[in-house]
């Protein structure tokens, strides 16, 4: 009976040993990929908001910094068009609303995409923003991270998201007019 307590305690000991030193060294590349996703990304936006517009050249460049993490995203983009409307109760005042355009409406559908990590082309080659309307990027890991594999065969129910970057602004410039 002692015999066999002592061999349990030895592989969780082994086990222990082996599988948190691990799951820390996956968890600091983790860590390092979040920050490299969240540069690009504040640098990408940063860029959108100071030109007030997007180009196919600018979304391919940002995807590209983003495949060096070695991680999938999935990416969406809204802008958010600020459209004034008169206000029919009262004659003379106008009513600020927005207009928002999601991944659907700033790209073309491409139905098999020559290069995978390009796959989505912005609609005429550039999507025009005007100064006040906002624009917004949210990004996720859609791959599971060796992190994640590691603490869901720990926590099953743990989401497979650990890369989430929530970033945008108000468009400051319309250098697209020169």
């Amino acid at each position: 009976k002692d015999n066999l307590s002592i061999i349990i305690t030895m592989l969780i000991f082994v086990i222990l040993i082996i599988i948190f030193p691990l799951y820390n060294y996956f968890e600091r590349q983790d860590d390092m990929s979040y920050n490299l996703a969240l540069k690009a990304t504040t640098n990408f936006v940063d860029e959108v908001m100071q030109s007030g517009y997007l180009t196919q050249e600018m979304y391919a460049e940002y995807v590209s910094e983003l495949a060096d993490t070695g991680n999938l995203y999935d990416i969406q983009l809204e802008a958010h068009n600020k459209i004034l409307t008169e206000n029919v109760t009262t004659t003379g005042t106008y009513d600020e609303q927005y207009k928002i355009s999601y991944n659907k409406d700033i790209f073309n559908t491409v139905e098999r995409p020559t290069d995978i990590m390009h796959g989505n082309v912005v609609k005429d080659g550039i999507y025009h923003l005007n100064e006040g309307d906002q624009f917004y990027v949210k990004l996720k890991n859609s791959n599971t991270t060796m992190a994640g594999a590691i603490f869901n065969t720990i926590v099953p129910t743990s989401s497979k998201e650990r890369i989430v970057v929530n970033y945008g602004g108000v468009i400051k410039n319309q250098a697209w007019e020169k």
